[in-house]
């Protein structure tokens, strides 16, 4: 009997340890940028929120999502230039099958961002200090995009 029960926890034990990832490429993204400024040098207004569109040209967002449930990273930036990329583990807040949200901060910036896998579609915000020499101000930004799962992820 002993023998037996060694037997399955080691076969199955390390096949639970590896959850299976996949992966989802998002659209460059576009939306709405708040700005407030206390004080610039950079002639815009101060002490009023100033809105704006928004988009990021050549960043596409990934998000890597693992069949446990808990796990979820959120790549922001150009996947093919790391350079540039800036990612971080999120804190789960939701996940179902209509909507995955999560929560977390990348580059010193709160992030809020929910996938919605039956639309395909990703959107978050993202709030950040602008602390400078010529500036002191505060961002936020309402990003959407189109997503699609990567082929040659698990299924």
């Amino acid at each position: 009997m002993k023998k037996t029960y060694l037997i399955v926890f080691f076969v199955l034990f390390p096949l639970a340890c590896f959850a299976e990832k996949k992966t989802v490429i998002c659209d460059p993204p576009q939306g709405t940028r708040v700005d407030y400024f206390s004080f610039n040098n950079i002639n815009l207004q101060n002490n009023t929120f100033l809105m704006g569109k928004d988009r990021v040209s050549g960043m596409r967002p990934q998000i890597h999502l693992y069949d446990d449930n808990k796990q979820v990273s959120f790549v922001i930036g150009d996947a093919e230039a790391s350079s540039q990329s800036k990612s971080g583990n999120m804190q789960v807040l939701l996940y179902n099958e209509d909507q995955i949200s999560f929560a977390g901060v990348i580059n010193h910036a709160p992030i809020l961002a929910t996938y919605y896998p039956k639309m395909a579609v990703l959107i978050y915000s993202q709030q950040s200090i602008w602390p400078g020499p010529d500036y002191q101000g505060a961002r936020a930004v309402i990003f959407y995009s189109k997503c699609a799962l990567e082929k040659n992820s698990s299924n």
